[in-house]
């Protein structure tokens, strides 16, 4: 008899557990679409930085420094 009644004093109602479930659910969710909304920005954010990688790579001069240095025609030669 005691064990019986040291358990209905110590489990909350039926009500305040389902209302805990649903709280725990909603926090879950929240955290989930965080997460989402996260990872989203993430590969926004990443496809700028390629994006600004690629323009750069384009506007940049050659790895040797400047552009090859083009070569003067030879004069004619006279023939004598």
């Amino acid at each position: 008899m005691q064990a019986e009644m040291f358990c209905s004093l110590t489990r909350p109602p039926l009500g305040v557990m389902i209302v805990g479930i649903w709280i725990e659910l909603g926090v879950f969710l929240l955290v989930f679409v965080f997460a989402a909304w996260q990872f989203h920005d993430l590969r926004r954010e990443k496809a700028k930085r390629l994006a600004r990688e690629a323009q750069a790579r384009v506007a940049e001069p050659a790895p040797g420094g400047s552009p090859p240095a083009q070569s003067k025609p030879h004069p004619p030669e006279k023939s004598s």
